[in-house]
């Protein structure tokens, strides 16, 4: 299922905007989660962490949001198509902000090293095509 997270400049206004969301039945939205809302479902507290998601959007199995413009169905190369933040939290990280260019591949490398479990099992780490995220575990 596709869900969209969205943080508003004012986080007070999040039942306004689910509302809003719900009243266009056009959209293809199945749920909206809003302020405590998204802290029951275990995301932690938009009221008390700038991390969280205000709203929390779900699809309805089927949906497509674009802007009308694409090269292909996943994504094209549009800055809103390649510029994907990646958020990492782990209490033992230092916080930083790195810009080097990474690929979607290298998450699941990634998320082995994190474990503890040998990068060795992922095939594509083992060919190469999946290095860790460079910077996390310096």
């Amino acid at each position: 299922m596709l869900f969209l997270q969205m943080w508003l400049e004012k986080s007070s206004d999040a039942q306004k905007a689910k509302s809003n969301l719900l009243a266009n039945s056009s959209l293809g939205i199945l749920y909206v989660l809003a302020g405590d809302e998204v802290t029951a479902a275990g995301y932690g507290s938009p009221f008390l962490d700038s991390r969280v998601p205000d709203l929390i959007i779900g699809a309805k199995v089927g949906t497509l949001w674009n802007d009308g413009f694409e090269f292909e169905d996943h994504g094209g190369f549009l800055p809103q198509d390649l510029d994907v933040p990646l958020i990492a939290y782990n209490p033992n990280l230092k916080p930083a902000n790195i810009t080097q260019v990474v690929s979607n591949r290298q998450v699941a490398s990634t998320m082995l090293q994190a474990l503890g479990l040998p990068l060795a099992q992922l095939d594509a780490y083992r060919l190469g095509d999946s290095p860790v995220l460079p910077g996390l575990f310096t």
